[in-house]
C-alpha cells in the first residue's frame, strides 16, 4: 500500500494524551492512516499558547500539499484564522471542517471575519446539515460530509439492560446542562423510585455544582459519577442502561447519539441543532423542546411503560446510526485527501 508521508497535516485539537477520550478528528486521523495515508496532527497541547505556537511552527515548517483545520467559535476560532493566513501565505491548499453547534450564534457577531477567513479555503465541509444550511444561506460553497462510527466498536444489545437507569455522557460544562439530568432524575423518582442516573464524562467546572444540587435533592446515593472514560469502554454504559439523556444546549452533530443508539439503548434528547436534522420523534428518537424537565419526565415514563415504543426507537435509531459507517464515509475522504 502507497505510504503518503506527512501527506496532510491535521489541525485542531489533539488532546486524548491528557483527557482520555478521542475527538472526530484525531480517530478519523487513525482510520486514515490505516488506509496508508500519513497524518501529521497538531497540536497536542492543552495550553492555547502553546497550542498556537506548536501548530505556527507546523505550518512553517510543513511539507504537506494540504493543510486540514478544524473550525470552532470562539478562541478555537482564532487559531484558525491565524493557522489559515499563514497556510495561504504558504501556498498551501486549506481544508476546512466546520464544527461546533455555537458556530452559527459566533458567525452572527462576526459574519465579515467569517467571510474573510472562509474566503481563504480551496474546500469547505462539515458533518452537520443544521451548519450546511445556515452557512450556504450566507453564500458558502459547504459540502456535507457526515462524521462516523466503527460498528464493530458499538454493538447492539438489550440483554444486560438495568432496569429504570440512566444514562448522561458528556463533559460537565454548561451548554451540556448536567443539572438538567440531575433535575431529571429527581421527577422520575417521584414515580419510579428505584430509579438510578450515571454520569459519564470529566470536570470542566460543573461537577461540584452538580454534585451539590444532588445532595439538596436527597438523591446523590441514586448518581455514579464515573469521571473520563476511554472511547473504548463506552460500549458498556451505553449497552448496561435503559434510556440514554442528552441536555445539550448546542449540537452540530451529535457523536455519542450514533454511540448510544448503535448499541441499542432508546435516547431522550433536548431538540437543538443538528438534531432534528437527523432524528424523528418517536421514530428513532423522543425529542423535548426547550430543555423542558417535564417533557423529558413524561418521555420515560412513556418508555418505561411501553414496551413496543421502547422496541421500536432502540431498532429504528441503530437503523439509522448504521448509515454513518466508516465504510460509507471513507471513500469521500480518500478522494479528498489523496487526489
Amino acid at each position: 500500500m502507497k505510504k503518503y508521508k506527512h501527506n496532510v497535516l491535521f489541525i485542531g485539537s489533539f488532546l486524548s494524551a491528557t483527557r482520555g477520550s478521542k475527538g472526530i478528528a484525531e480517530s478519523l486521523s487513525e482510520r486514515l492512516k490505516e488506509d496508508g495515508i500519513e497524518i501529521k496532527l497538531v497540536s497536542t497541547y492543552e495550553n492555547k499558547i502553546l497550542r498556537l505556537i506548536d501548530i505556527l511552527f507546523a505550518v512553517i515548517f510543513s511539507k504537506s500539499k494540504k493543510i486540514h483545520i478544524d473550525v470552532f467559535s470562539g478562541s478555537a476560532f482564532t487559531i484558525a484564522d491565524i493557522a489559515s493566513k499563514l497556510a495561504k501565505f504558504r501556498k498551501k491548499e486549506i481544508l476546512f471542517t466546520l464544527h461546533g453547534g455555537k458556530l452559527t450564534e459566533f458567525a452572527t457577531t462576526k459574519m465579515s471575519k467569517i467571510h474573510q477567513v472562509f474566503n481563504r479555503a480551496d474546500y469547505i465541509q462539515t458533518p452537520s446539515l443544521f451548519l450546511q444550511s445556515f452557512f450556504q444561506k450566507e453564500g458558502f460553497n459547504i459540502h456535507y460530509l457526515p462524521n462516523s462510527v466503527s460498528l464493530e466498536k458499538f454493538s447492539y444489545s438489550a440483554e444486560n439492560r438495568k432496569a429504570f437507569s440512566l444514562l448522561w455522557v458528556r463533559a460537565f460544562i454548561p451548554i451540556y446542562n448536567p443539572h438538567i439530568a440531575v433535575e431529571i432524575l429527581n421527577e422520575v423518582k417521584k414515580k419510579y423510585p428505584e430509579s438510578t442516573l450515571t454520569m459519564v464524562g470529566p470536570d470542566k467546572g460543573e461537577l461540584a455544582s452538580t454534585k451539590l444540587l444532588a445532595t439538596q435533592l436527597k438523591i446523590l446515593n441514586s448518581i455514579t459519577f464515573t469521571g473520563a472514560v476511554p472511547n473504548n469502554e463506552l460500549e458498556k454504559y451505553y449497552q448496561s442502561h435503559s434510556i440514554f439523556l442528552n441536555t445539550t444546549s448546542y449540537e452540530s452533530f451529535g457523536v455519542a447519539l450514533i454511540e448510544a443508539a448503535l448499541c441499542g439503548i432508546p435516547i431522550v434528547s433536548n431538540n437543538v441543532g443538528e438534531i432534528p436534522f437527523l432524528w424523528s420523534h418517536k421514530e428513532n428518537i423522543m425529542l423535548v423542546e426547550n430543555n423542558r424537565v417535564d417533557e423529558y419526565k413524561n418521555s420515560i415514563y412513556n418508555l418505561f411503560e411501553d414496551p413496543n415504543l421502547y422496541s421500536n426507537l432502540s431498532k429504528n435509531a441503530r437503523a439509522k446510526a448504521e448509515a454513518f459507517n466508516w465504510k460509507n464515509i471513507k471513500p469521500t475522504w480518500m478522494n479528498l485527501l489523496v487526489e
